[in-house]
C-alpha cells in the first residue's frame, strides 16, 4: 500500500471535487460513528491523487479500522486529549532542550496547536514529506505520526521560529500554521528517522493505552 509506489494521477479540478464527495458520502454511509469529519477530507483528497475513488474510500475505511481511531474523528473527537496528552510526552522525549523550552512557552504548555495535524491525519504537509511519513504509517502504524509531529516541530521552529521573530502571538500563529510551511524533506526525513530511535513505536504504543485507560 505505498504510496510512493503508485503514479499521480491526472488532475481535473471538477472531476476531483465529485470524486470525493462519492468518497467522502460513501464513508458517511459505512461508518455511523464518524459519518463527516472535515479533517478527513484532507486526506481522502490526497488519497484520490493516486488511487480511483474506489480504492481511495477502501483505504480511507482500513485506515481508521486498523488503526482503532474512530473516535479520534467521532462527533465529540473523544480521543482528541489524549493524542494530545501523548503527543506532549514524546515532543518532551525527543526534542532538543531549547526547543523543548521555546514550544513550552509559546504553547503555554497546551499543546492545542497540533490538533489539526492529527485530524487530518498530517495530510497538510507537502506531498513528498506526506507520502514519505504514509509508507511508515501503513506499516508501522498510529504512533508513527508523533513522531512526524515532533520533527515537524523540531525542523519548523529552526527555521522559522526564530530569535528574530519576538512577539509571542507572531510565534504562536507560525506555531499553529507550521504544517502550511515549506519543510526541508531531507532534514525532516532525517530528523524523524532519528526519534524513532530515541523512542519505539511500542513505548509510544504504551503511552496511548495508558492515556485511554
Amino acid at each position: 500500500m505505498g504510496v510512493l509506489d503508485s503514479e499521480m494521477r491526472s488532475y481535473n479540478v471538477s472531476e476531483r471535487k465529485r470524486e470525493l464527495k462519492e468518497v467522502l458520502v460513501a464513508f458517511a454511509k459505512h461508518n455511523i460513528l464518524i459519518e463527516y469529519c472535515q479533517g478527513l477530507s484532507y486526506y481522502a483528497a490526497f488519497l484520490l491523487h493516486f488511487f480511483m475513488p474506489e480504492d481511495a474510500f477502501f483505504i480511507l475505511c482500513h485506515t481508521i479500522k486498523k488503526n482503532r481511531i474512530e473516535r479520534l474523528f467521532d462527533k465529540k473527537l473523544s480521543l482528541v486529549s489524549k493524542v494530545l496528552s501523548v503527543h506532549g510526552r514524546v515532543l518532551n522525549l525527543t526534542l532538543p532542550e531549547a526547543i523543548r523550552k521555546s514550544i513550552q512557552v509559546i504553547s503555554n504548555s497546551s499543546h492545542d496547536y497540533s490538533a489539526g495535524w492529527y485530524l487530518t491525519l498530517f495530510s497538510r504537509l507537502s506531498p513528498g514529506i506526506y507520502a514519505a511519513i504514509l509508507d511508515l504509517f501503513y506499516t508501522r502504524g498510529f504512533p508513527v505520526l508523533f513522531h512526524a509531529a515532533s520533527a515537524l516541530v523540531e525542523v519548523g521552529h529552526r527555521r522559522y521560529i526564530t530569535d528574530s521573530i519576538t512577539e509571542q502571538d507572531q510565534r504562536m500563529q507560525i506555531l499553529f500554521k507550521l504544517a502550511e510551511y515549506p519543510i526541508p524533506e531531507d532534514e525532516f526525513k532525517s530528523v524523524m528517522n532519528r526519534n524513532m530511535q530515541m523512542v519505539s513505536l511500542a513505548t509510544i504504543e504504551h503511552m496511548l493505552y495508558e492515556a485511554n485507560s
